[in-house]
């Protein structure tokens, strides 16, 4: 891409400083298709900081795309990770619950290969789910949209 070409424009108004965000609520989404639906984030267990595990959701909502002004409007869903000393997946009891509540969520929660019904989630829905928003750390009125439950939507 040739930055200079694509900077080399005039304005008529200054530019945009806040994102829109989703508002709260409960809405109808998919599990992205994309490249990055599924991300890490690694963790410092010798620091008590868990990896996570990022999933990007499609809100399924022309209304909330036309009011944000987007084509697709990605929420993402934290999954902190509990793992062991080893640096292994924690498996025990009371574990990883919120990785356990979506595959739940998906039909995927059963004995197999948890990498391969993680697999399985790009894609998956539809579902529903409850967005929410939290305030920046240094800035409390930038917010960010995230997803707090996701349910299977029964036939």
């Amino acid at each position: 891409m040739d930055m200079h070409s694509l900077l080399n424009v005039s304005t008529s108004a200054p530019l945009s400083t806040v994102v829109k965000v989703c508002r709260e609520g409960d809405y109808k989404a998919m599990i992205d298709d994309g490249d990055k639906w599924l991300t890490f984030r690694d963790g410092d267990v010798t620091k008590g900081i868990n990896p996570q595990a990022i999933v990007l959701f499609s809100i399924v909502d022309d209304g909330v795309r036309k009011e944000l002004g987007r084509d697709k409007v990605l929420i993402p869903q934290t999954n902190w990770l509990d793992v062991t000393e080893g640096g292994q997946l924690d498996l025990s009891e009371g574990k990883n619950v919120g990785l356990g509540r979506l595959l739940a969520a998906a039909g995927l929660n059963g004995a197999g290969n948890l990498l391969e019904n993680v697999q399985k989630l790009r894609g998956k829905g539809p579902f529903m789910v409850k967005v929410g928003q939290r305030s920046d750390k240094v800035d409390p009125n930038v917010k960010y949209a995230e997803i707090r439950k996701v349910a299977p939507i029964s036939s």
